[in-house]
């Protein structure tokens, strides 16, 4: 069985997998999947908006060894973006969380062959998904390559519909971002709880 908690607290950094593509997946189904390859997994589930990632701490680096050595892991056809957190941290272009971005609110079934036609005039191989942000729906796009992402919002490149309805677009929020709020180390003392980072506390510090 996997622990649970409220909280974001990380007991260690070095224990903690980034897991990207997992706006379509629910808290429990992702679980249940990591599960397979270790008990005792640490793990915060609440997410922010705009969040197209979850963060997982193995309980030992035996359990985190397993699931990293599979060389694709996939739920329900989506293939994971699986990394080591410590390795995101000081090497960004791993992530291809650059080329992605949210657009909506979209209301109907017009609204996403729109988008997505109008999109795919500058990528025809883009993917794209449905997310659920505060009981609106937007679409999440991923494309092949940043420059377009760039482009896109350097020159807010945003269909309209036939109604002339607007659409917003939407950086994902970075897993740096997330991580940094609440981070917790431990002692053989007692447990201390840093709240974001310092100059003097920095990451690798504490990896």
């Amino acid at each position: 069985m996997a622990s649970t908690s409220s909280t974001y607290f990380y007991k260690n950094l070095s224990l903690c997998v980034y897991i990207g593509n997992t706006t379509t997946l629910d808290d429990e189904t992702l679980l249940n999947y990591c599960s397979r390859f270790g008990p005792n997994i640490s793990f915060s589930f609440k997410k922010e908006k705009f969040c197209d990632f979850h963060i997982i701490e193995f309980s030992d680096c035996e359990h985190l060894k397993n699931f990293l050595n599979t060389t694709i892991h996939k739920i329900d056809k989506i293939i994971l973006d699986v990394k080591l957190y410590k390795h995101i941290v000081t090497n960004n272009d791993i992530l291809n969380i650059d080329r992605k971005f949210f657009i909506g609110p979209v209301l109907n079934k017009t609204d996403i062959n729109i988008i997505v036609q109008f999109y795919k005039m500058i990528d025809p191989i883009l993917h794209y998904y449905l997310s659920e942000q505060d009981n609106q729906t937007y679409l999440l796009f991923e494309f092949s390559n940043r420059q377009s992402v760039t482009t896109i919002f350097d020159k807010q490149t945003i269909p309209i519909t036939i109604e002339h309805r607007k659409f917003f677009i939407y950086k994902p929020i970075h897993p740096k971002e997330f991580v940094n709020k609440i981070i917790s180390m431990k002692n053989k003392q007692n447990q201390i709880y840093i709240h974001g980072l310092t100059s003097n506390i920095t990451k690798t510090m504490l990896m």
